[in-house]
C-alpha cells in the first residue's frame, strides 16, 4: 500500500512538470501578445515560470528520495542485526 502511494505521488509530480511546462510556455506567448508585453517580459515570465517549476518539482523529487533512502537504510540496518544475531 505504501508503494502505490510512493509511486502515485511520483506520478503526479511528472504530471505537475507536463502541466507546469504548457502553462509557463501558454503564460509567455501571451504576455508576448499584448500591447504592453513584448519579448523581454515574455522571456522574463519563460525564466521565472522555469525556476519555479525547477524548485517546485526538485523539492517533490527530493523529498521522494529521502524517503527511498531511508527505507533502503533501515533495510541494511536490519540486514547488520539479523547478521548479529
Amino acid at each position: 500500500m505504501r508503494n502505490f502511494f510512493i509511486k502515485s505521488f511520483e506520478a503526479i509530480a511528472s504530471i505537475i512538470v507536463v502541466i507546469g511546462v504548457v502553462a509557463i510556455i501558454a503564460g509567455a506567448v501571451s504576455v508576448s501578445q499584448l500591447p504592453q508585453g513584448g519579448i523581454a517580459r515574455a522571456i522574463g515570465v519563460l525564466i521565472g515560470g522555469f525556476v519555479y517549476l525547477s524548485l517546485l518539482v526538485g523539492g517533490i523529487y527530493l523529498v521522494i528520495g529521502i524517503h527511498d533512502n531511508t527505507r533502503r537504510t533501515a533495510a541494511a540496518v536490519e540486514e547488520l542485526l539479523r547478521r548479529q544475531r
